[in-house]
């Protein structure tokens, strides 16, 4: 297995010579966490664009039966250095406290609850509140390489609080650490990816275009690196009336993942088809239940899963 060298945590990358669409080219670290039990998930994304001297930040928080609270700017000051950002309304910072080993996630900004999770591509229009962060993610196995964009993909354990208006929320689960670099997933030949998570099993999977399916198992405990690589497989999703992503099912040899969306979290992108096209990131807290061949169903996993193109045009699966 290659191994994930320290300094590729903590390097900024600048914008590489000679490319033609330098706009769409990031340094991005994205934190998927979920509650143990699936009663809570939280999603940041910090994408550096060199290119723009610009930066984008997002936090969703969802919960199951609640609309998502959303915390969004697609035009942040460049950060000076590391990885702090403000703007109005907004301070956020991650923090590499040991590099592949431990993180901190803070947040205090104000975001928007939404009714319904479609008023994300509708002018994110809700009740507004403050929203905080302050919470820590810690190694459960070796980073390993991701397949598309470039970069890396990591499971962990999370502990910390959320805050949303006067409630605190206590998580304690499991999150997956990826960071990436070069054109954004959606600009890159991804179409869904999914990250899930339980006390003894890691799973990620990366959907391609081409309909081809790359993922990894991880297996046997906190203190075992043992992966499991598939280059084929399948991803199947069920839509809702609305084309929202319902459910979702992944196939691999010996692995077969049922998985259930339990929150929704769509976010305002730029699309793939042109400047100012303006898109939708379908993103969802998931629940799964892994069954495989070995041992039969083993105790449910959470995390995220996302599916990349306009109204879900990409990584649609079979309905």
């Amino acid at each position: 297995m290659a191994r994930v060298a320290p300094e590729d945590e903590t390097r900024r990358r600048e914008l590489p010579t000679g490319l033609a669409d330098p706009t769409g080219w990031c340094d991005a670290h994205q934190f998927d966490l979920a509650a143990a039990d699936g009663s809570l998930g939280v999603s940041v994304r910090l994408a550096l664009h060199p290119g723009a001297r610009r930066a984008w930040y997002w936090a969703y928080v969802v919960r199951p039966d609640e609309g998502p609270v959303a915390v969004r700017d697609h035009d942040v000051p460049y950060p000076r250095e590391g990885l702090e950002v403000r703007a109005e309304g907004l301070w956020a910072e991650l923090i590499c406290e040991t590099p592949l080993e431990h993180w901190s996630l803070g947040l205090e900004a104000f975001g928007v609850q939404l009714d319904d999770p479609l008023d994300a591509t509708r002018g994110e229009i809700g009740t507004r509140m403050p929203v905080g962060l302050d919470v820590e993610w810690e190694i459960m196995a070796p980073a390993d390489p991701d397949p598309e964009p470039t970069g890396y993909v990591q499971p962990g354990l999370v502990h910390g609080e959320v805050l949303l208006g006067a409630l605190r929320i206590v998580i304690d689960g499991f999150g997956t650490h990826r960071h990436e670099w070069g054109p954004a997933p959606w600009r890159s030949g991804v179409a869904a990816r999914l990250s899930a998570t339980s006390a003894g099993t890691a799973i990620s999977a990366t959907q391609g275009v081409d309909e081809a399916l790359h993922g990894w198992r991880w297996v046997r405990g906190v203190e075992t690196d043992r992966l499991e690589r598939v280059d084929r497989g399948l991803l199947e999703t069920r839509r809702d009336a609305r084309g929202l992503p319902a459910a979702a099912r992944v196939v691999m040899p010996r692995q077969e993942l049922e998985v259930e969306v339990i929150g929704l979290a769509p976010v305002p992108i730029e699309g793939g088809d042109g400047p100012g096209r303006l898109g939708r990131l379908d993103r969802g807290l998931i629940r799964a239940v892994d069954g495989s061949d070995d041992g039969g169903a083993s105790a449910p996993l959470v995390g995220w899963a996302e599916w990349f193109g306009e109204g879900g045009g990409l990584g649609a699966g079979r309905g």
